[in-house]
């Protein structure tokens, strides 16, 4: 059996009312859904700022996607970093994340500010 892989964008800078969206991550769930998770950052393509966490999903293996979805989103914040984990014998998605003000940088984070 051949399996065909294709590359396709699922979100492109300056649509969907985001500058920028980086830090992708994919899971497949039990049922097979494949989730496809990113940072859509609001104003600049910078670590720090409004940043929001978005979702798509594809229930047919990659062909087609539902239009985003808003997981996290707070103003003044970044919420970010996705790292979904599937538990093979539950079903269950977890979704691990960050959250810091959006003003934060990277030493006041360390600081736990």
């Amino acid at each position: 059996m051949t399996t065909r892989i294709h590359a396709q964008d699922l979100w492109k800078g300056g649509a969907g009312g985001y500058h920028t969206y980086r830090i992708p991550a994919l899971a497949i769930t039990t049922a097979g859904t494949i989730l496809a998770f990113c940072e859509g950052r609001r104003h600049g393509s910078g670590d720090a700022g409004e940043i929001d966490l978005l979702l798509r999903r594809s229930v047919d293996g990659g062909l087609s996607w539902s239009p985003s979805q808003v997981v996290d989103a707070r103003n003044g914040m970044t919420c970010g970093n996705p790292a979904p984990v599937v538990d093979r014998s539950t079903g269950t998605v977890w979704l691990l994340t960050t959250r810091n003000r959006a003003d934060a940088h990277e030493d006041d984070i360390r600081k736990g500010l």
